[in-house]
Protein backbone atom coordinates (compact mmCIF):
# COMPACT_ATOMS: atom_id res chain seq x y z
CA UNK A 1 0.00 0.00 0.00
CA UNK A 2 1.11 3.41 -0.60
CA UNK A 3 2.51 5.86 2.15
CA UNK A 4 2.19 9.08 2.50
CA UNK A 5 4.87 10.15 -0.05
CA UNK A 6 3.84 8.00 -2.68
CA UNK A 7 0.64 8.92 -2.75
CA UNK A 8 -1.50 6.13 -2.54
CA UNK A 9 -3.14 3.26 -1.11
CA UNK A 10 -3.03 1.19 2.23
CA UNK A 11 -5.48 -0.21 4.68
CA UNK A 12 -8.07 -0.61 6.59
CA UNK A 13 -10.58 1.24 8.27
CA UNK A 14 -14.31 1.27 9.95
CA UNK A 15 -16.58 2.62 12.09
CA UNK A 16 -18.40 2.87 15.64
CA UNK A 17 -22.50 1.88 16.34
CA UNK A 18 -21.75 2.51 19.98
CA UNK A 19 -23.11 5.99 21.32
CA UNK A 20 -21.05 8.63 20.98
CA UNK A 21 -18.62 8.74 24.14
CA UNK A 22 -19.15 5.27 24.58
CA UNK A 23 -15.50 3.41 24.80
CA UNK A 24 -14.78 0.59 22.50
CA UNK A 25 -15.37 -3.06 23.28
CA UNK A 26 -12.52 -5.24 23.09
CA UNK A 27 -12.19 -7.51 19.64
CA UNK A 28 -13.07 -10.59 19.51
CA UNK A 29 -10.30 -11.01 17.02
CA UNK A 30 -6.83 -11.11 18.86
CA UNK A 31 -3.94 -8.88 17.48
CA UNK A 32 -0.67 -11.20 17.29
CA UNK A 33 2.05 -11.04 19.39
CA UNK A 34 4.57 -10.37 16.84
CA UNK A 35 4.86 -10.21 13.13
CA UNK A 36 7.95 -10.73 10.53
CA UNK A 37 8.52 -8.10 7.86
CA UNK A 38 10.47 -8.43 5.31
CA UNK A 39 13.22 -5.96 4.30
CA UNK A 40 14.86 -7.08 1.92
CA UNK A 41 13.48 -9.64 -0.62
CA UNK A 42 12.87 -11.16 -4.14
CA UNK A 43 13.58 -8.21 -6.33
CA UNK A 44 15.39 -6.27 -3.45
CA UNK A 45 17.03 -9.15 -1.98
CA UNK A 46 20.97 -8.36 -0.84
CA UNK A 47 24.31 -9.63 -1.41
CA UNK A 48 25.13 -8.07 2.07
CA UNK A 49 24.44 -5.61 4.12
CA UNK A 50 25.73 -3.86 7.46
CA UNK A 51 24.79 -4.11 10.80
CA UNK A 52 24.89 -2.74 14.19
CA UNK A 53 23.40 -1.98 17.73
CA UNK A 54 24.29 1.06 20.76
CA UNK A 55 25.05 -1.60 23.00
CA UNK A 56 26.02 -4.77 21.17
CA UNK A 57 24.36 -7.46 19.63
CA UNK A 58 23.86 -11.86 19.54
CA UNK A 59 24.27 -13.64 16.03
CA UNK A 60 22.90 -16.87 16.24
CA UNK A 61 20.61 -19.53 15.49
CA UNK A 62 16.57 -19.16 15.66
CA UNK A 63 14.81 -22.62 15.80
CA UNK A 64 11.98 -24.11 17.17
CA UNK A 65 11.10 -20.72 19.26
CA UNK A 66 14.63 -21.12 20.80
CA UNK A 67 17.78 -18.80 20.03
CA UNK A 68 21.36 -20.22 20.52
CA UNK A 69 23.59 -17.38 20.17
CA UNK A 70 26.73 -18.31 18.54
CA UNK A 71 28.81 -15.25 18.15
CA UNK A 72 28.81 -11.61 20.35
CA UNK A 73 29.46 -8.28 19.40
CA UNK A 74 30.10 -5.86 21.68
CA UNK A 75 29.39 -2.23 21.81
CA UNK A 76 27.95 0.04 18.63
CA UNK A 77 30.69 -2.20 16.64
CA UNK A 78 29.05 -2.13 12.91
CA UNK A 79 29.33 -6.06 11.49
CA UNK A 80 28.90 -6.94 7.62
CA UNK A 81 26.73 -10.25 7.32
CA UNK A 82 27.41 -10.99 3.07
CA UNK A 83 26.03 -14.59 1.13
CA UNK A 84 28.98 -16.79 0.75
CA UNK A 85 28.97 -16.54 -2.95
CA UNK A 86 31.20 -14.88 -5.92
CA UNK A 87 32.40 -11.78 -5.43
CA UNK A 88 35.44 -9.24 -6.66
CA UNK A 89 37.36 -7.62 -3.49
CA UNK A 90 38.45 -3.93 -4.63
CA UNK A 91 39.60 -1.77 -2.18
CA UNK A 92 37.41 -3.87 0.52
CA UNK A 93 34.23 -3.33 -1.58
CA UNK A 94 32.56 -6.41 -2.61
CA UNK A 95 31.10 -7.06 -5.82
CA UNK A 96 29.15 -9.92 -6.78
CA UNK A 97 29.58 -11.84 -9.83
CA UNK A 98 28.51 -14.89 -11.65
CA UNK A 99 30.62 -17.60 -11.86
CA UNK A 100 30.59 -18.20 -15.32
CA UNK A 101 31.47 -15.45 -16.59
CA UNK A 102 34.25 -13.11 -15.75
CA UNK A 103 33.60 -9.80 -13.49
CA UNK A 104 33.21 -6.85 -14.79
CA UNK A 105 35.60 -5.26 -12.52
CA UNK A 106 39.47 -6.05 -11.60
CA UNK A 107 40.12 -7.47 -8.13
CA UNK A 108 40.61 -9.98 -5.87
CA UNK A 109 38.12 -13.06 -6.41
CA UNK A 110 36.73 -14.55 -3.77
CA UNK A 111 34.72 -17.47 -3.59
CA UNK A 112 32.30 -19.90 -1.63
CA UNK A 113 35.03 -23.00 -1.67
CA UNK A 114 36.90 -23.42 1.78
CA UNK A 115 39.17 -25.88 3.66
CA UNK A 116 37.93 -27.86 6.91
CA UNK A 117 40.53 -28.01 9.10
CA UNK A 118 39.50 -29.18 11.75
CA UNK A 119 35.76 -30.56 13.16
CA UNK A 120 33.81 -31.17 16.58
CA UNK A 121 34.99 -28.25 18.84
CA UNK A 122 32.58 -28.23 22.16
CA UNK A 123 32.28 -24.00 21.59
CA UNK A 124 33.41 -20.98 19.91
CA UNK A 125 36.17 -20.66 23.09
CA UNK A 126 37.73 -24.05 22.13
CA UNK A 127 37.22 -23.25 18.29
CA UNK A 128 39.18 -19.64 18.85
CA UNK A 129 41.96 -20.87 20.54
CA UNK A 130 41.94 -23.50 17.19
CA UNK A 131 42.36 -20.41 15.43
CA UNK A 132 44.89 -18.38 16.86
CA UNK A 133 47.21 -21.76 16.88
CA UNK A 134 46.94 -22.06 13.35
CA UNK A 135 47.08 -18.33 13.22
CA UNK A 136 50.43 -18.16 14.44
CA UNK A 137 51.83 -20.79 12.05
CA UNK A 138 51.04 -18.79 9.10
CA UNK A 139 47.37 -20.25 8.26
CA UNK A 140 44.17 -17.93 7.91
CA UNK A 141 41.27 -20.06 9.71
CA UNK A 142 38.26 -18.74 11.05
CA UNK A 143 35.30 -20.06 12.92
CA UNK A 144 32.38 -22.09 11.52
CA UNK A 145 29.15 -23.22 12.64
CA UNK A 146 27.65 -26.28 10.76
CA UNK A 147 25.72 -28.02 13.09
CA UNK A 148 28.73 -28.19 14.91
CA UNK A 149 31.90 -25.98 15.36
CA UNK A 150 34.74 -25.89 12.94
CA UNK A 151 37.35 -24.74 11.72
CA UNK A 152 37.45 -23.68 8.02
CA UNK A 153 40.08 -21.55 6.19
CA UNK A 154 40.09 -19.72 2.29
CA UNK A 155 37.74 -18.36 0.09
CA UNK A 156 38.02 -20.90 -3.11
CA UNK A 157 36.64 -20.13 -6.62
CA UNK A 158 36.52 -23.82 -7.21
CA UNK A 159 37.68 -26.76 -5.54
CA UNK A 160 40.64 -27.32 -7.94
CA UNK A 161 42.30 -24.06 -6.50
CA UNK A 162 41.70 -24.99 -2.90
CA UNK A 163 42.77 -28.29 -3.02
CA UNK A 164 46.01 -27.10 -4.81
CA UNK A 165 46.36 -25.01 -1.31
CA UNK A 166 45.88 -27.91 0.88
CA UNK A 167 49.16 -29.65 -0.94
CA UNK A 168 51.12 -26.46 -1.31
CA UNK A 169 50.53 -24.14 1.32
CA UNK A 170 48.49 -25.95 3.86
CA UNK A 171 50.07 -29.32 4.35
CA UNK A 172 53.71 -27.69 4.64
CA UNK A 173 52.72 -25.45 7.72
CA UNK A 174 51.03 -27.97 9.35
CA UNK A 175 51.89 -31.56 8.20
CA UNK A 176 49.95 -34.30 6.62
CA UNK A 177 45.83 -34.66 7.80
CA UNK A 178 42.79 -35.26 7.75
CA UNK A 179 41.96 -31.61 5.07
CA UNK A 180 39.02 -31.71 3.63
CA UNK A 181 37.29 -29.49 0.92
CA UNK A 182 34.02 -27.62 1.76
CA UNK A 183 31.78 -27.26 -1.60
CA UNK A 184 29.93 -23.87 -2.05
CA UNK A 185 26.36 -23.98 -0.18
CA UNK A 186 23.67 -21.97 -1.31
CA UNK A 187 22.66 -21.41 2.18
CA UNK A 188 25.95 -20.43 4.04
CA UNK A 189 26.09 -16.80 4.96
CA UNK A 190 29.61 -15.27 6.71
CA UNK A 191 29.67 -12.85 9.43
CA UNK A 192 32.40 -9.65 9.24
CA UNK A 193 34.17 -7.96 11.50
CA UNK A 194 34.21 -4.23 11.46
CA UNK A 195 37.98 -5.01 10.75
CA UNK A 196 37.38 -6.63 7.31
CA UNK A 197 38.03 -9.81 8.98
CA UNK A 198 35.56 -12.88 8.77
CA UNK A 199 34.30 -13.31 12.40
CA UNK A 200 32.46 -16.45 11.38
CA UNK A 201 30.72 -19.01 8.40
CA UNK A 202 27.21 -20.20 9.35
CA UNK A 203 25.51 -22.70 7.09
CA UNK A 204 23.96 -26.47 7.99
CA UNK A 205 21.59 -25.15 10.32
CA UNK A 206 18.27 -25.73 11.27
CA UNK A 207 16.24 -22.46 11.64
CA UNK A 208 17.19 -19.10 10.71
CA UNK A 209 20.31 -17.22 11.38
CA UNK A 210 19.28 -14.12 13.64
CA UNK A 211 20.46 -10.76 15.25
CA UNK A 212 19.32 -10.01 18.32
CA UNK A 213 20.22 -6.49 20.13
CA UNK A 214 21.75 -7.57 23.30
CA UNK A 215 19.22 -6.76 26.35
CA UNK A 216 21.06 -3.58 27.41
CA UNK A 217 20.10 -1.74 24.35
CA UNK A 218 17.15 0.66 25.05
CA UNK A 219 15.43 0.87 23.05
CA UNK A 220 15.78 -2.71 22.30
CA UNK A 221 16.67 -2.07 18.28
CA UNK A 222 19.30 -2.41 15.38
CA UNK A 223 20.57 -0.42 12.42
CA UNK A 224 20.83 -1.61 9.15
CA UNK A 225 23.62 0.28 6.86
CA UNK A 226 23.95 3.15 8.83
CA UNK A 227 20.60 4.30 8.53
CA UNK A 228 17.34 3.20 9.66
CA UNK A 229 16.96 1.90 12.99
CA UNK A 230 14.06 -1.17 13.68
CA UNK A 231 13.15 -2.52 16.83
CA UNK A 232 12.80 -6.45 17.26
CA UNK A 233 15.24 -8.87 15.48
CA UNK A 234 16.80 -9.43 12.11
CA UNK A 235 16.17 -12.82 10.45
CA UNK A 236 18.45 -13.42 7.63
CA UNK A 237 17.87 -16.53 5.07
CA UNK A 238 19.10 -17.42 1.49
CA UNK A 239 16.41 -18.41 -0.58
CA UNK A 240 15.58 -19.45 -3.90
CA UNK A 241 14.96 -16.44 -5.61
CA UNK A 242 15.35 -14.35 -2.99
CA UNK A 243 18.74 -14.29 -2.05
CA UNK A 244 19.38 -13.09 0.62
CA UNK A 245 16.18 -12.05 2.44
CA UNK A 246 16.20 -10.25 5.64
CA UNK A 247 13.33 -10.05 7.87
CA UNK A 248 12.42 -7.56 11.04
CA UNK A 249 10.86 -9.57 13.31
CA UNK A 250 9.25 -7.85 16.02
CA UNK A 251 6.05 -7.02 18.50
CA UNK A 252 2.94 -6.28 16.41
CA UNK A 253 2.61 -2.90 18.05
CA UNK A 254 5.85 -1.53 17.78
CA UNK A 255 5.60 -2.72 13.92
CA UNK A 256 2.36 0.14 13.84
CA UNK A 257 4.58 2.17 15.69
CA UNK A 258 6.67 2.50 12.18
CA UNK A 259 3.62 2.21 10.16
CA UNK A 260 1.21 4.75 11.00
CA UNK A 261 3.44 7.58 10.43
CA UNK A 262 4.73 6.45 7.31
CA UNK A 263 1.00 6.14 6.01
CA UNK A 264 -0.60 9.48 7.46
CA UNK A 265 1.38 12.56 8.49
CA UNK A 266 2.59 12.74 12.11
CA UNK A 267 1.56 16.11 12.50
CA UNK A 268 -1.87 15.00 11.53
CA UNK A 269 -5.22 15.53 13.90
CA UNK A 270 -5.08 13.02 16.86
CA UNK A 271 -8.12 11.72 15.93
CA UNK A 272 -7.09 11.06 12.38
CA UNK A 273 -4.30 9.30 13.19
CA UNK A 274 -5.96 6.82 15.57
CA UNK A 275 -8.43 6.40 12.50
CA UNK A 276 -5.08 5.57 10.70
CA UNK A 277 -3.92 3.38 13.46
CA UNK A 278 -7.14 1.15 13.39
CA UNK A 279 -7.38 1.27 9.45
CA UNK A 280 -3.64 -0.07 9.61
CA UNK A 281 -4.23 -2.50 12.26
CA UNK A 282 -7.11 -4.11 10.69
CA UNK A 283 -4.76 -4.35 7.14
CA UNK A 284 -1.74 -6.31 9.04
CA UNK A 285 -4.48 -8.77 10.01
CA UNK A 286 -6.59 -8.94 6.92
CA UNK A 287 -2.85 -9.53 5.10
CA UNK A 288 -1.21 -11.49 8.10
CA UNK A 289 1.14 -14.33 5.93
CA UNK A 290 0.69 -12.21 2.64
CA UNK A 291 4.42 -13.52 1.62
CA UNK A 292 4.33 -16.61 3.24
CA UNK A 293 6.39 -18.09 0.22
CA UNK A 294 9.21 -15.73 1.11
CA UNK A 295 8.78 -16.67 5.33
CA UNK A 296 7.22 -13.46 6.68
CA UNK A 297 3.69 -11.93 7.21
CA UNK A 298 3.83 -8.32 5.48
CA UNK A 299 6.53 -6.28 3.33
CA UNK A 300 8.26 -3.15 4.55
CA UNK A 301 7.10 -0.97 0.99
CA UNK A 302 3.74 0.29 -1.10
CA UNK A 303 2.93 -3.23 -1.30
CA UNK A 304 1.36 -4.22 2.01
CA UNK A 305 2.30 -1.03 4.49
CA UNK A 306 5.00 1.62 4.15
CA UNK A 307 7.09 0.57 7.37
CA UNK A 308 10.34 2.96 8.52
CA UNK A 309 10.96 1.30 11.70
CA UNK A 310 11.98 2.96 15.06
CA UNK A 311 13.53 5.92 12.06
CA UNK A 312 10.03 6.73 11.21
CA UNK A 313 8.22 7.02 14.88
CA UNK A 314 6.80 9.47 16.54
CA UNK A 315 5.40 10.39 19.54
CA UNK A 316 1.78 11.97 17.98
CA UNK A 317 1.29 8.49 16.28
CA UNK A 318 2.35 6.14 18.91
CA UNK A 319 0.66 7.96 21.23
CA UNK A 320 -2.91 6.82 18.30
CA UNK A 321 -1.69 3.67 18.88
CA UNK A 322 -1.50 2.81 22.00
CA UNK A 323 -4.74 4.77 22.25
CA UNK A 324 -6.49 2.05 20.14
CA UNK A 325 -4.92 -0.99 21.73
CA UNK A 326 -6.20 -3.91 19.87
CA UNK A 327 -9.30 -2.10 18.18
CA UNK A 328 -9.98 -3.89 14.93
CA UNK A 329 -12.86 -2.62 12.14
CA UNK A 330 -15.36 -5.39 12.43
CA UNK A 331 -18.50 -6.57 9.90
CA UNK A 332 -21.02 -9.22 10.95
CA UNK A 333 -18.33 -10.35 13.60
CA UNK A 334 -15.21 -10.66 11.63
CA UNK A 335 -12.21 -8.58 10.74
CA UNK A 336 -13.28 -6.21 7.88
CA UNK A 337 -11.50 -6.16 4.22
CA UNK A 338 -11.10 -2.44 4.04
CA UNK A 339 -8.87 0.26 1.67
CA UNK A 340 -7.73 3.96 2.32
CA UNK A 341 -6.14 6.25 -0.14
CA UNK A 342 -4.54 9.71 0.03
CA UNK A 343 -7.53 11.43 -1.67
CA UNK A 344 -10.89 11.20 -2.93
CA UNK A 345 -11.15 14.11 -4.79
CA UNK A 346 -14.64 14.54 -3.12
CA UNK A 347 -16.04 11.37 -3.62
CA UNK A 348 -15.21 7.73 -2.51
CA UNK A 349 -16.07 4.37 -4.96
CA UNK A 350 -17.41 1.59 -4.90
CA UNK A 351 -15.31 -1.37 -4.50
CA UNK A 352 -16.29 -3.02 -8.01
CA UNK A 353 -16.04 -0.06 -9.82
CA UNK A 354 -12.25 -0.57 -9.02
CA UNK A 355 -11.68 -4.46 -8.16
CA UNK A 356 -14.17 -6.94 -8.59
CA UNK A 357 -15.44 -7.62 -4.60
CA UNK A 358 -18.61 -5.93 -3.69
CA UNK A 359 -18.32 -5.79 0.06
CA UNK A 360 -21.61 -3.71 1.49
CA UNK A 361 -19.49 -1.25 3.90
CA UNK A 362 -16.97 -0.28 0.49
CA UNK A 363 -19.49 2.55 -0.59
CA UNK A 364 -19.39 5.76 -2.32
CA UNK A 365 -20.53 8.23 -0.13
CA UNK A 366 -19.44 12.43 0.06
CA UNK A 367 -15.86 13.76 1.49
CA UNK A 368 -16.50 17.19 1.93
CA UNK A 369 -14.49 17.71 4.58
CA UNK A 370 -11.17 16.89 2.67
CA UNK A 371 -9.63 20.28 1.65
CA UNK A 372 -9.40 21.10 -2.21
CA UNK A 373 -6.18 23.11 -1.57
CA UNK A 374 -5.12 19.49 -0.50
CA UNK A 375 -1.63 18.51 -2.45
CA UNK A 376 -3.46 15.43 -3.40
CA UNK A 377 -6.78 17.11 -4.87
CA UNK A 378 -6.51 18.34 -8.47
CA UNK A 379 -3.77 16.75 -10.65
CA UNK A 380 -2.25 17.01 -14.17
CA UNK A 381 -0.75 15.12 -16.52
CA UNK A 382 -0.31 14.92 -20.62
CA UNK A 383 1.87 12.08 -22.36
CA UNK A 384 2.33 11.85 -25.91
CA UNK A 385 0.95 9.41 -28.21
CA UNK A 386 4.82 7.82 -28.46
CA UNK A 387 4.92 7.76 -24.94
CA UNK A 388 1.58 6.30 -24.91
CA UNK A 389 2.21 3.68 -27.07
CA UNK A 390 5.49 2.78 -25.28
CA UNK A 391 4.07 2.62 -21.87
CA UNK A 392 1.30 0.28 -23.48
CA UNK A 393 4.26 -1.69 -25.04
CA UNK A 394 5.62 -2.28 -21.79
CA UNK A 395 2.83 -4.12 -20.88
CA UNK A 396 2.71 -6.45 -23.65
CA UNK A 397 -0.21 -4.30 -25.56
CA UNK A 398 0.61 -3.76 -29.14
CA UNK A 399 -2.45 -1.46 -30.25
CA UNK A 400 0.47 0.10 -33.03
CA UNK A 401 0.37 3.63 -33.47
CA UNK A 402 -2.58 5.43 -31.74
CA UNK A 403 -5.34 7.29 -33.62
CA UNK A 404 -7.26 8.30 -30.36
CA UNK A 405 -8.17 7.80 -27.01
CA UNK A 406 -11.06 8.41 -25.28
CA UNK A 407 -13.03 7.45 -21.51
CA UNK A 408 -16.13 5.77 -23.02
CA UNK A 409 -17.46 4.83 -19.46
CA UNK A 410 -17.97 6.50 -16.13
CA UNK A 411 -18.87 5.46 -12.69
CA UNK A 412 -21.94 6.91 -11.02
CA UNK A 413 -18.69 8.96 -8.69
CA UNK A 414 -17.44 10.30 -11.73
CA UNK A 415 -14.57 8.14 -12.21
CA UNK A 416 -13.17 6.32 -15.72
CA UNK A 417 -14.48 2.82 -15.50
CA UNK A 418 -13.86 2.09 -19.14
CA UNK A 419 -10.86 3.71 -21.51
CA UNK A 420 -10.58 2.77 -25.26
CA UNK A 421 -7.59 3.52 -27.30
CA UNK A 422 -7.65 3.02 -31.02
CA UNK A 423 -4.61 2.13 -32.27
CA UNK A 424 -3.58 1.08 -36.42
CA UNK A 425 -3.32 -2.42 -35.13
CA UNK A 426 -6.28 -2.76 -32.99
CA UNK A 427 -8.75 -1.02 -30.75
CA UNK A 428 -7.83 -1.86 -26.96
CA UNK A 429 -10.50 -1.48 -23.87
CA UNK A 430 -9.01 -0.75 -20.47
CA UNK A 431 -11.35 -1.46 -17.56
CA UNK A 432 -12.01 -0.98 -13.89
CA UNK A 433 -8.34 0.19 -11.84
CA UNK A 434 -6.67 -0.69 -15.09
CA UNK A 435 -7.81 3.24 -16.63
CA UNK A 436 -5.50 4.91 -13.67
CA UNK A 437 -2.54 1.88 -13.56
CA UNK A 438 -1.85 1.19 -17.07
CA UNK A 439 -0.59 5.00 -17.31
CA UNK A 440 0.69 5.68 -13.75
CA UNK A 441 -2.48 8.22 -13.26
CA UNK A 442 -2.95 9.74 -9.84
CA UNK A 443 -6.62 8.33 -9.69
CA UNK A 444 -9.71 7.08 -12.16
CA UNK A 445 -11.50 10.38 -11.41
CA UNK A 446 -10.15 12.58 -14.26
CA UNK A 447 -10.87 13.79 -17.99
CA UNK A 448 -9.16 13.26 -21.02
CA UNK A 449 -8.90 16.06 -23.88
CA UNK A 450 -6.48 15.80 -26.85
CA UNK A 451 -5.44 18.47 -29.62
CA UNK A 452 -7.45 16.50 -31.92
CA UNK A 453 -10.41 15.65 -30.35
CA UNK A 454 -14.27 17.89 -30.55
CA UNK A 455 -16.41 18.52 -28.06
CA UNK A 456 -19.37 16.12 -28.58
CA UNK A 457 -22.90 16.05 -26.80
CA UNK A 458 -24.14 12.97 -25.38
CA UNK A 459 -27.67 11.61 -24.54
CA UNK A 460 -27.49 13.06 -20.76
CA UNK A 461 -26.49 16.47 -22.27
CA UNK A 462 -22.85 16.20 -20.69
CA UNK A 463 -20.22 17.36 -23.46
CA UNK A 464 -16.81 15.38 -23.74
CA UNK A 465 -13.97 15.84 -25.74
CA UNK A 466 -14.35 13.22 -28.27
CA UNK A 467 -11.71 11.88 -30.68
CA UNK A 468 -12.89 11.68 -34.00
CA UNK A 469 -10.49 9.12 -35.94
CA UNK A 470 -12.76 6.25 -37.59
CA UNK A 471 -15.90 7.27 -36.11
CA UNK A 472 -18.79 7.51 -38.51
CA UNK A 473 -21.02 10.90 -38.76
CA UNK A 474 -24.00 11.85 -40.26
CA UNK A 475 -22.99 14.54 -43.51
CA UNK A 476 -25.33 15.81 -45.95
CA UNK A 477 -24.72 12.87 -48.18
CA UNK A 478 -25.40 10.47 -45.85
CA UNK A 479 -23.24 8.04 -43.27
CA UNK A 480 -19.47 8.11 -43.62
CA UNK A 481 -16.71 7.03 -41.59
CA UNK A 482 -13.88 9.09 -40.90
CA UNK A 483 -10.51 8.62 -41.78
CA UNK A 484 -7.80 7.23 -38.66
CA UNK A 485 -5.30 10.14 -39.66
CA UNK A 486 -5.43 13.67 -41.85
CA UNK A 487 -7.77 16.77 -41.49
CA UNK A 488 -11.33 17.24 -41.83
CA UNK A 489 -13.36 20.09 -42.56
CA UNK A 490 -16.48 21.11 -40.35
CA UNK A 491 -18.87 23.40 -39.75
CA UNK A 492 -20.02 24.37 -36.25
CA UNK A 493 -21.82 27.57 -34.65
CA UNK A 494 -18.80 29.52 -35.24
CA UNK A 495 -18.24 28.28 -38.47
CA UNK A 496 -16.35 26.51 -40.88
CA UNK A 497 -13.10 24.82 -38.79
CA UNK A 498 -10.28 22.38 -40.16
CA UNK A 499 -9.80 19.54 -37.22
CA UNK A 500 -6.58 17.05 -36.96
CA UNK A 501 -8.20 13.83 -36.89
CA UNK A 502 -5.30 11.98 -34.91
CA UNK A 503 -3.98 13.18 -31.94
CA UNK A 504 -0.09 13.64 -30.89
CA UNK A 505 -0.66 14.60 -27.13
CA UNK A 506 -3.73 13.72 -24.33
CA UNK A 507 -4.04 15.25 -21.28
CA UNK A 508 -5.36 13.79 -18.57
CA UNK A 509 -7.11 16.21 -15.66
CA UNK A 510 -8.52 15.29 -12.64
CA UNK A 511 -8.54 14.70 -8.85
CA UNK A 512 -8.03 12.64 -5.89
CA UNK A 513 -4.99 10.49 -5.17
CA UNK A 514 -5.54 6.46 -5.34
CA UNK A 515 -8.16 3.94 -5.82
CA UNK A 516 -10.40 5.89 -3.87
CA UNK A 517 -12.01 2.93 -1.91
CA UNK A 518 -12.28 2.98 1.25
CA UNK A 519 -11.26 6.57 3.64
CA UNK A 520 -9.54 9.11 2.54
CA UNK A 521 -6.95 10.23 4.46
CA UNK A 522 -7.49 13.69 3.35
CA UNK A 523 -10.72 13.28 4.18
CA UNK A 524 -10.04 11.83 7.36
CA UNK A 525 -7.87 14.44 8.31
CA UNK A 526 -10.82 16.99 7.10
CA UNK A 527 -13.31 15.46 9.42
CA UNK A 528 -11.07 15.62 12.52
CA UNK A 529 -10.28 19.34 12.00
CA UNK A 530 -14.13 19.74 11.85
CA UNK A 531 -14.56 18.10 15.31
CA UNK A 532 -15.24 14.65 13.94
CA UNK A 533 -13.92 11.39 16.38
CA UNK A 534 -11.91 8.99 14.57
CA UNK A 535 -15.25 6.40 15.31
CA UNK A 536 -17.63 8.66 13.52
CA UNK A 537 -14.53 9.34 11.12
CA UNK A 538 -14.58 5.49 10.36
CA UNK A 539 -18.21 5.55 10.44
CA UNK A 540 -18.85 7.80 7.58
CA UNK A 541 -16.62 6.01 5.36
CA UNK A 542 -17.28 2.45 6.08
CA UNK A 543 -21.30 2.38 6.84
CA UNK A 544 -22.44 -0.55 8.49
CA UNK A 545 -18.67 -1.15 10.45
CA UNK A 546 -18.09 -1.60 14.39
CA UNK A 547 -15.02 -0.62 15.84
CA UNK A 548 -14.48 -3.06 18.18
Amino acid sequence: MKGIKHGIVAAAVALLLAVSGMPPAKAAVQSPQSVRIGLFYKTTAVAGFDVNADKGMQIGINANNAFNSLYEVTGSEVVTIRKDAYFVKNNGVYTEYNPQSQPSSPGEKVGPVHIRLGKGFSDLNAVLAQVAALKLKGVAAYPAYAGAWEVWTGFYTDSGQAQSDITNNIEKKLGAGAYEVAQSSATRIAVYKSTGEIALLLDGVSGAVQIRPKQENNPYAFRINRDKKYRGDLEIKRLTGSDMTVVNVLPFDQYLYGVVPSEMESYSHAEALKAQAVASRTYAINSMGKHNDTGFDLCATTHCHVYNGLSGEAQTSTKAVDDTKGQLVMYNGKVASVFYSASSGGKTEYSYNVWTANLPYLVSVEDKYELTTSSHYYWEKTFTAAQLKSTLLSKGIDVGDIQGMEVTKYTESGRASELTITGTKKKQVITKEATRTTFGLNSQMYSLTSNAGIPVRGDAGTVVNTSIASKSIMTATGLKTIPSAGNISVIGAEGKKTLTITSDAYTFKGKGWGHGVGMSQEGAKGMANAGFTYDKILKHYFPGTTVE
